[in-house]
């Protein structure tokens, strides 16, 4: 199975006191971190190998989990340590290459990786993701399939036409970008933070610099049509404020999110 990265650089700066003392993929929902579902669900799908990269309060999450199989977790975990600064969603992975490259070679598989942002819990199959991507790299040369949920305002606007090519991706719009959008009353959708590439996608990031996915490297992938979408099926909830934080506490103990 192909590696997944799963983006932990993050001060959690939204949470406030929360995660103070404590990194955000640590933080608690019903008797477990979210990194921990997350890992669990992965395990379940069987994805054997999961990156995690490293900044504030880093060594707290490497206490936690050591190497995957201190929690009892069926897979290998794979540290990247950013030490001077968090580098962004694409920045993180760009410094992670090496690991990468090297899980890709021993996967004797296929050249795609996900990366998944780590303060989302989510249940979707991602073994989807990765077929269609695969399906979108042969037919259209596709470097990068990624999931997209709908929801009235966010920090982006996604249009994707017929066969899931997207054609616009606007990252934090201004409102009157957002009313010009409107007017034209085109289906909108929303970046979910989780993303199937082919590992061509990484000489697109500059070495040892911060940058991220949507701002910097998505619109230069739509320009050359390689940036598919995906409706995202099931479970998704990005914990990115106190008020998230306790809703995935009351969803995931109503609702049996995780078969894990």
């Amino acid at each position: 199975m192909v590696p997944v990265m799963i983006l932990s650089a993050g001060k959690g700066t939204r949470l406030g006191d929360l995660c103070q003392d404590t990194p955000k993929p640590l933080l608690k929902v019903a008797a477990r971190p979210i990194l921990e579902w997350n890992l669990r669900h992965l395990v379940s799908l069987g994805f054997k190998d999961v990156i995690i990269n490293l900044n504030y309060l880093g060594e707290k999450i490497v206490e936690y989990f050591g190497d995957g199989h201190k929690l009892g977790l069926r897979l290998h975990i794979h540290y990247s340590l950013e030490k001077e600064r968090a580098l962004g969603t694409a920045g993180g992975v760009k410094h992670a290459e090496d690991i990468i490259d090297r899980l890709l070679v021993h996967s004797l598989t296929k050249p795609f990786f996900f990366v998944l942002y780590g303060d989302i819990l989510c249940n979707y199959d991602y073994r989807k993701l990765l077929q269609l991507q695969e399906q979108n790299y042969r037919v259209y040369g596709a470097e990068g399939t990624i999931l997209l949920h709908k929801r009235q305002r966010s920090n982006s606007i996604i249009v994707m036409d017929e066969k899931g090519e997207i054609a616009k991706f606007m990252e934090r719009p201004r409102e009157e970008e957002v009313l010009q959008h409107l007017a034209l009353k085109e289906e909108t959708w929303v970046n979910s933070g989780l993303y199937c590439f082919h590992q061509k996608i990484l000489s697109r990031i500059a070495d040892g610099e911060a940058c991220d996915f949507p701002a910097n490297i998505f619109p230069l992938l739509m320009q050359e049509r390689r940036l598919f979408g995906k409706a995202l099926e099931g479970y998704r909830i990005a914990i990115d404020s106190k008020e998230r934080y306790l809703q995935a506490q009351m969803d995931l103990k109503k609702q049996g999110v995780f078969c894990v």
